[in-house]
């Protein structure tokens, strides 16, 4: 076949992976430092992410669960944010 033949796979491929490296890059904005059925603890750039964010992703762990998740404490320190979140 041509160069134009049944072969675009490659592009949709390339694209998918740039996708799927993108919203990976959105979600690696937060971290989890620990995470029990109890409740979560994140950090992040304080510049680079929002509070929340971080709401949401610890909205999303505690419903897992189906509890919600209820902020316990934050800390800003400077460029970094620590903050720990029940799971009620």
């Amino acid at each position: 076949m041509g160069s134009r033949g049944g072969r675009p796979g490659w592009r949709v491929a390339l694209a998918a992976g740039g996708m799927a490296l993108s919203v990976a890059a959105c979600a690696a904005r937060i971290w989890r430092d620990e995470a029990t059925p109890q409740g979560v603890r994140l950090h992040w750039y304080t510049n680079e992410a929002s509070i929340d964010e971080a709401r949401a992703e610890a909205a999303r762990y505690c419903q897992a669960q189906a509890k919600r998740a209820e902020l316990v404490e934050e800390l800003v320190d400077d460029d970094v944010t620590v903050a720990r979140f029940a799971c009620r």
